[in-house]
């Protein structure tokens, strides 16, 4: 755990930095680089399988367990302001929530960032979707998913009794998007069981 958050200290550094820094952050992307090549993902063996309880302060400093959105299928997104993969994938999260946040698939995300910088980030681009926010709480939440190593973007999808459906590190495309709408859709139809919806995503 101490490796994680001095290699994300090391990181923020750098993109405070650097000039560059948004460049750098592209580099952190780990399903698909920006020449198109896959790039493995982590063993998943020892990931969780139910999401774990956790709290974080929304935007407005206000602590926010996770519980707050039980009883529905949940898209959580760990992203950073420097992370070039994260901010084009957000536009698509974005319109996500606004097609299907009403209609039973909640888009949160959490922010490896500080707070301000994330702040004017969202205001700036219009993200209007549940924000949390953290450094070193944030990257202590992502230990509870059972993985030795992070990347950003990271994005977990729960379905509404919390039992965690895919667990993707790398940016979203368009695609993975509507996957994850119609999987999840014939999940809640009861069309479909939690591991038959875990083998379907696997095509992300």
């Amino acid at each position: 755990m101490r490796r994680k958050i001095q290699i994300v200290r090391w990181t923020l550094i750098v993109a405070a930095c650097l000039t560059a820094g948004l460049y750098f952050g592209r580099n952190l992307s780990l399903s698909i680089d920006d020449s198109g090549r896959l790039i493995p993902q982590p063993d998943l063996t020892n990931a969780a399988t139910v999401l774990p309880d956790f709290v974080l302060s929304d935007l407005n400093g206000v602590p926010r367990p996770i519980s707050d959105w039980s009883g529905q299928p949940i898209l959580i997104n760990f992203w950073a302001t420097w992370c070039a993969p994260c901010r084009r994938e957000m536009p698509l999260l974005q319109k996500l929530h606004e097609e299907f946040g009403n209609d039973g698939l909640q888009v949160i995300g959490i922010a490896i960032d500080r707070a301000p910088d994330v702040s004017a980030f969202t205001i700036e681009t219009g993200i209007t979707y549940p924000i949390l926010v953290g450094q070193e709480d944030a990257i202590e939440v992502t230990d509870g998913f059972g993985l030795d190593f992070l990347g950003l973007p990271f994005t977990v999808l729960v379905d509404q009794d919390g039992q965690i459906l895919k667990i993707q590190l790398g940016e979203l495309h368009a695609d993975d998007l509507k996957l994850i709408v119609a999987v999840t859709a014939e999940l809640r139809a009861g069309e479909i069981g939690v591991n038959a919806a875990r083998q379907r995503l696997q095509a992300l």
